[in-house]
């Protein structure tokens, strides 16, 4: 009779665990061998995983990213082992999916899985018992995984509470400085690369678009860290990435950090903030001065600049993008001629007789909403510490147990979290307003541009970036609908 065939399974999580983990490959590969032979057969095959970094789902996804799982199907297509060992179910994959797939596989190849965890006969696999048996730990498997990940979520949030990046590289333009125990303190600006970030902020609240700046710096003594050239998308998300202003994020979650020297001041970030509300679309430089103030009033989208046969004009964002949402709105070609000369006849009254401080009040918009609903949600976040409190006290007295405690507290945790992520934006929000005193310089400003006409001042394209600028300091907003202006406000 010939002897057992026995394949090997031995897997960790991750490569960085891998030399911590007490139930190391090794061990695996020892024990598994010492059990063949218990059972009197032979060990035919041995799969490693060093780490899986992903949570895969489909078995061919597993078998493209590692070798394992390619030559354990491979041994399968073969027959060449009759018994699959390993420490637990949980080592054949992350997913509950991608472990009924591996024990598919190996039962349609006429071998059985044997798990030392919840050992059963391998001789009859599928017996009610094993079937059983295997349904647990796969859901043993899937709970692990959830609270994996939780603990991990918890993990990255704390971090940021305390002013630190949740984890990986430091982002371009910092480095690390570290305790003697290599623990990070805090984050500092790296010489080689802040830089690179003035340049971008000056560059951007200028009015220039990704394109240019790319030459820009692919032009300048600064290298981006890992390609040999500056890619648009980097330098997107740079100008999206709150860090630079000295704040840490993760997902909804943003703190102010006394940890993060920034490299933009809150000016500059205010800048980067109203440019980017003023463009189309990403990094698509303006079409012209009235780009990012024009509205539709019918359903109080943005509108965003076209060009026609004959003419140029503005129109709905929701119907220009019906095509791709399913939404529907009025097309509203607004031609650019006409909204220029209606807020040219807006502006002039204030600029042609000095009244600018009453254009100056006009042009600050009613915050109070905003103040009002920051602090309803503050009132929520003190009754729900008030209940974490009470909860508390109810495990510490023993009136509540310990799992129904951990679930209570963790639903109120995740209501609490997403209320200050709300109170987060709505402080960027006031934030991200100009103070009185940029009004008041904008407005200003616009005696250097004003001249009486039909408005073909606020079209010239060689003061585009510094008009649109003034124009979304004072707050104009230009209210279109069936390709008229209905309206023009001075409110932010």
């Amino acid at each position: 009779m010939n002897p057992l065939r026995v394949a090997i399974w031995a897997a960790v999580s991750s490569q960085a665990q891998a030399a911590k983990d007490k139930d190391s490959l090794d061990s695996q590969k020892r024990d598994g061998r010492l059990w063949a032979d218990q059972v009197g057969g032979q060990a035919t095959h041995v799969f490693e995983v060093p780490g899986q970094s992903r949570d895969h789902i489909f078995f061919h996804d597993a078998a493209a990213k590692m070798d394992a799982y390619a030559r354990l199907r491979r041994a399968c297509e073969q027959r060449e082992f009759d018994v699959l060992w390993c420490r637990s179910r949980d080592r054949l994959g992350r997913t509950d999916a991608l472990i009924a797939q591996v024990e598919a596989l190996v039962g349609n190849a006429g071998a059985s899985v044997y798990s030392a965890l919840m050992p059963s006969p391998i001789d009859k696999p599928s017996e009610a018992s094993s079937i059983y048996m295997s349904a647990i730990e796969r859901a043993q498997s899937e709970v692990e995984t959830v609270q994996r990940v939780r603990r991990t979520r918890v993990g990255h949030k704390a971090r940021v509470r305390n002013g630190l990046p949740h984890g990986g590289p430091p982002p371009y333009g910092y480095r690390y400085v570290r305790d003697r125990n290599g623990e990070v303190m805090r984050l500092a600006p790296a010489e080689s690369e802040a830089g690179a970030l003035h340049l971008i902020a000056e560059k951007y609240t200028a009015g220039w678009g990704l394109n240019r700046i790319l030459q820009a710096l692919n032009a300048s003594l600064y290298q981006p860290r890992r390609a040999e050239s500056w890619a648009k998308t980097s330098v997107y998300q740079m100008l999206r990435n709150p860090i630079y202003a000295g704040y840490t994020h993760y997902g909804e979650l943003e703190t102010k950090s006394d940890l993060v020297e920034p490299l933009w001041d809150d000016e500059t970030w205010r800048a980067i903030q109203r440019e980017s509300a003023s463009r189309d679309s990403g990094g698509r430089e303006i079409a012209t001065a009235l780009s990012g103030i024009c509205f539709c009033a019918r359903c109080g989208h943005a509108m965003v600049h076209g060009r026609g046969a004959d003419y140029e004009y503005y129109r709905c964002t929701v119907h220009a993008h019906k095509s791709f949402t399913g939404r529907t709105c009025h097309p509203n070609n607004t031609r650019q001629t006409k909204i220029a000369r209606a807020l040219s006849s807006a502006l002039t009254p204030p600029i042609d007789g000095a009244d600018i401080e009453a254009l100056i009040q006009d042009a600050a918009p009613d915050l109070a909403h905003l103040d009002a609903e920051r602090e309803r949600l503050r009132e929520a976040v003190r009754a729900i510490e008030e209940k974490r409190k009470r909860l508390a006290i109810a495990l510490a007295d023993g009136v509540m147990e310990a799992g129904p405690y951990r679930a209570a507290d963790g639903e109120l945790v995740e209501r609490l979290e997403a209320i200050l992520a709300r109170i987060q934006a709505i402080d960027r929000k006031l934030a991200s307003q100009p103070t009185m005193e940029e009004r008041a310089t904008a407005v200003r400003d616009l005696l250097a541009y004003w001249r009486e006409s039909d408005g073909a001042w606020l079209l010239e394209e060689r003061h585009k970036h510094e008009l649109n600028a003034i124009l979304r300091q004072i707050g104009a907003r230009v209210l279109c609908e069936d390709c008229e202006v209905v309206a023009i406000a001075f409110t932010g």
